[in-house]
């Protein structure tokens, strides 16, 4: 008896043999800053970008915001306004505007993360998965299936290097997380334990992942 055909899977959720750690920094269009300058905009966009992380992990999110909205500006300013790096910055200002009850710019801001990441990165590159991710799980938590069928795709990705395995446990967190209220809680409170297990494993000083993970196992109980 003929059987169906499987289901096609997204680009970003494919083998990882295409994927590339680098990436053209030239931008569609020609620098609006050069030489010494160029490199201290960089440099300081990443810098604040880095901060606001470290806001927002904290739940900082209206002292994160306007150095994000800086950030992005300086990379702008600095690649043009579809370079990845931009994306990177979308995807957390999405992150921030959800936590901030921002909807309709959270969503559009996590949508054009994963459309520049996906062009300048690559399908598989970690940080297109990582905005891939941001999007699901906004989406999932407010009622769409299609999105929680992509947190189980991200979920179940497979990779030895240390990038695919951070997405991978940050969207089995979410996924149990969001199942933890219903008839799969026990199922979702023993996939957190077990995540919990391995990341402690792979990261046995702690860090962002960590207590990711952590806070939703808090909130699932």
């Amino acid at each position: 008896m003929p059987t169906a055909d499987p289901e096609p899977q997204p680009d970003w959720v494919q083998s990882d043999s295409t994927y590339q750690s680098g990436f053209d920094i030239r931008p569609d269009r020609p620098f609006l800053v050069t030489g010494l300058l160029f490199v201290v905009v960089v440099a300081l966009a990443g810098v604040l970008f880095n901060k606001a992380m470290v806001l927002n992990e904290a739940g900082r999110n209206p002292e994160a915001k306007p150095l994000l909205l800086e950030a992005r500006a300086l990379r702008v300013k600095a690649f043009g306004p579809l370079h990845p790096l931009v994306g990177d910055t979308d995807r957390l200002l999405g992150e921030v505007d959800a936590a901030l009850d921002k909807p309709k710019r959270a969503l559009s801001e996590l949508q054009a993360a994963l459309q520049s990441t996906r062009k300048g990165y690559g399908a598989t590159h970690p940080h297109t998965r990582r905005a891939a991710l941001s999007l699901a799980a906004f989406q999932a938590e407010r009622g769409d299936t299609a999105a929680m069928a992509t947190l189980d795709q991200l979920a179940a990705l497979q990779g030895r290097d240390i990038e695919t395995r951070k997405v991978s446990w940050l969207a089995t967190a979410d996924v149990a997380a969001l199942r933890c209220h219903g008839l799969q809680r026990e199922q979702a409170l023993t996939a957190l334990t077990a995540l919990e297990s391995d990341i402690a494993e792979a990261f046995p000083e702690g860090g962002e992942i960590a207590r990711r993970v952590a806070s939703k196992q808090v909130s699932c109980r």
